[in-house]
């Protein structure tokens, strides 16, 4: 994705939440620092999707999607 240039103004709440979410649940996850990690990282999934991960997403494919068209890129 490195010649895509993203503008995630679109998103911007969107990342934000999602960065939050990240600090909250996701850093300690990944740390090993919850007592229960397969819930934690059902906590963090579901976090996630409420945050608007899946609308960052899509914003992404369809900016990749549009410059691989423009680029002839299959």
């Amino acid at each position: 994705f490195e010649p895509i240039t993203m503008d995630y103004e679109p998103v911007k709440a969107q990342q934000a939440a999602v960065n939050q979410v990240i600090k909250q649940y996701g850093q300690p996850l990944m740390m090993g620092l919850v007592a229960d990690p397969v819930k934690a990282l059902e906590t963090y999934r579901s976090k996630l999707k409420a945050a608007g991960v899946d609308k960052i997403l899509e914003y992404v494919k369809e900016q990749a999607t549009a410059y691989f068209d423009e680029k002839g890129i299959q």
